[in-house]
């Protein structure tokens, strides 16, 4: 936590430490396509990896989009969807821009250089009615503590692009989508899925993820040593595309990629001293 709220990863522990996110082999390291969104969107166009279609410039026509900005994290700073770029004026200066807005499922790719390794899918978050509360409850049912019931004033836009509002009164077991960012405090647990990529692949997306991992790595290699682990942040959509949002050089560190990360570790150092023992 930060001393405005908001959340940090940090390399050490202090006393405003809340949670562990994971052991990594080495100290922090970066690279520009994982620090500017603009830099990776560009990379990803001209290398033929989807990413939704977006613009810099303040008059641009662009229809369902949502509003970024090119240095941020956890989400931060993201406004929308609207469904025209007029309706949400373009700060350029801020580092701001628009990006189409792409509904499916919410997806994180772990990669380990350029293996995919897990792959996280998450259905965006939702609500569904009781015929007597309106949206505004029952988003602040699901954030459970009062201190927290501010973050249900944020979906409004996302709410009025549905033709709908905090003050609606959803017909019993109807569903309503509250929210489209990764990490939303109003994510459903049971509505994710964890995939074991090593050992259970996603055939409809596995070309998909290797020709990502491969193009990613080739450009991030030379900035790095070996052994490197990074995200991509991306959604898939009803016919099984992916589209690339971000890329992370300093994620979280999933469960699923521990073996994979130590296996490489030990087969590095066994060959390190094997050859040692041959020099001898």
């Amino acid at each position: 936590m930060t001393n405005s709220g908001g959340i940090q990863y940090i390399p050490t522990f202090n006393a405003d430490v809340r949670r562990f996110v994971g052991w990594c082999p080495y100290a922090i390291r970066r690279w520009p396509l994982a620090s500017e969104k603009l830099l990776f969107k560009r990379f990803a166009m001209e290398n033929s990896i989807r990413t939704p279609e977006y613009s810099t410039d303040p008059g641009a026509a662009m229809n369902d989009v949502i509003v970024k900005r090119s240095v941020s994290s956890f989400a931060f700073a993201i406004r929308g969807p609207f469904h025209a770029s007029s309706e949400c004026p373009l700060d350029a200066a801020a580092g701001e821009y628009f990006e189409r807005f792409v509904r499916g499922m919410i997806a994180k790719i772990w990669y380990w250089n350029d293996r995919p390794v897990c792959l996280e899918l998450e259905q965006m978050p939702f609500v569904r009615g009781t015929g007597l509360a309106p949206i505004r409850r029952l988003a602040r049912r699901r954030l459970r503590r009062p201190q927290r019931w501010g973050a249900a004033e944020r979906i409004a836009d996302f709410l009025k692009y549905q033709g709908a509002a905090l003050d609606t009164v959803l017909e019993k077991g109807a569903v309503q989508t509250v929210d489209f960012r990764y990490g939303s405090r109003f994510s459903i647990p049971a509505f994710t899925r964890d995939v074991d990529l090593t050992v259970n692949m996603t055939a409809s997306l596995e070309s998909q993820l290797l020709d990502i991992g491969r193009k990613l790595w080739a450009a991030v290699a030379p900035q790095v040593h070996a052994d490197t682990l990074f995200t991509v942040d991306a959604i898939v959509d009803a016919e099984e595309r992916l589209w690339t949002l971000e890329m992370n050089s300093n994620p979280a560190i999933h469960p699923y990629v521990y073996p994979v990360m130590l296996d490489s570790l030990f087969a590095a150092k066994k060959e390190t001293i094997a050859g040692a023992a041959l020099a001898d």
